[in-house]
């Protein structure tokens, strides 16, 4: 209301009339201007308020993506150890039982050659 207030202000403050001379009134004049000057200021300073806010908000952002690629990047870290560990873990077990597997064999060879060596 104040802003229409002040364009009416400013709407009647000067008419100019389609024949004869022009008339003004200045101190009407004058208060016009303080008025849309007064206007102006408040919208330099709501404007400067806006950007400032928009300022912190796109800091916020961009800091809360850099969390973000940070955070994906510790994640895939992990998981890549964990895969590490984890096919250490099965080669370790997959040699133990190959060991395992060549060790019965070589047992059950044992009988075969006491009863080579007996009948020779």
């Amino acid at each position: 209301t104040k802003t229409l207030t002040l364009a009416q202000a400013v709407g009647t403050a000067y008419t100019a009339p389609t024949a004869g001379t022009i008339t003004k009134e200045l101190p009407n004049a004058s208060s016009s201007i303080k008025s849309i000057d007064a206007a102006l200021e408040t919208i330099a300073s709501n404007r400067a308020t806006l950007g400032a806010t928009l300022n912190r908000l796109d800091f916020n952002v961009n800091n809360l993506k850099s969390q973000e690629s940070s955070m994906a990047s510790a994640a895939s870290q992990i998981e890549d150890a964990d895969m590490a560990q984890e096919m250490s873990d099965f080669l370790k077990f997959k040699l133990l039982t190959e060991v395992a597997l060549s060790m019965i064999s070589q047992t059950n060879q044992i009988p075969q050659r006491v009863s080579k060596l007996l009948q020779s």
